[in-house]
């Protein structure tokens, strides 16, 4: 049997997304400048063992890092 790969389930700008250790995760515009850390809120831990929610989670940790800010392509919106 496979050994489950630990995990966390985070919420960053209103969304929620479960990640894994040395994950890269593209999320929405935060106000953290390129190259600081920061830490989410940790909703819950799982993958080894039973899930831990609640007062469980307390105390534990996921530090996230910000690379780059990214824009879009600009879109030109003609009204006649």
């Amino acid at each position: 049997m496979a050994e489950k790969k630990a995990y966390a389930v985070i919420a960053v700008g209103g969304k929620q997304y479960r990640v894994c250790e040395g994950e890269w995760l593209l999320v929405d515009r935060l106000s953290v400048e390129e190259g600081k850390t920061f830490h989410p809120d940790v909703l819950l831990l799982g993958g080894d063992g039973e899930p831990k929610l609640g007062d469980k989670v307390k105390g534990q940790q996921v530090t996230a890092k910000v690379t780059a800010h990214v824009l879009g392509e600009k879109v030109i919106v003609g009204k006649h």
